[in-house]
């Protein structure tokens, strides 16, 4: 004996059976040959949501439960927010010091090469050309990968 909640499928005229329990009803199944007085039902109830605040039934219940605590949770959300975002401005602000950094040091070496290429050093100029190009070639080599 099932208790589903199932119905007769009335869109295609045959009658197959589709399950149309919504989430938010319990359904019930009770053994072949077993009383419904012998049975012993298990209910539980998954909630979850996402991000740091919850959704605003639940909200409500907190505030039942203790005033003030939903404005005390969304007080916390708010706060983690302003740090996260401190976080990753400073996260930018390296991020922009390092890769001007990389460019600065590399275009001062080619400076440095075509210096030493004037002042007649060709083998010394190509090194250091070199190893001021590298970075350079890198990273255009990687961002085409990307």
């Amino acid at each position: 004996m099932s208790e589903k909640g199932d119905k007769a499928a009335e869109d295609n005229g045959n009658s197959e059976k589709q399950n149309t329990t919504a989430p938010s009803q319990i359904t019930v199944e009770i053994p072949e040959g077993t009383e419904p007085t012998d049975a012993v039902a298990i209910v539980a109830q998954k909630i979850a949501f996402s991000g740091p605040i919850p959704p605003p039934s639940m909200l409500k219940d907190y505030d039942d439960i203790s005033p003030g605590l939903a404005d005390r949770i969304v007080g916390i959300a708010e706060k983690e927010q302003s740090i996260r975002d401190k976080s990753n401005s400073r996260s930018l602000w390296n991020d922009f010091v390092r890769v001007s950094g990389s460019v600065i040091v590399s275009l001062a070496l080619c400076a440095i090469a075509a210096f030493g290429l004037f002042l007649g050093y060709p083998w010394a100029a190509i090194a250091i050309g070199i190893s001021g190009a590298i970075p350079i070639v890198v990273k255009a080599f990687m961002d085409r990968r990307e």
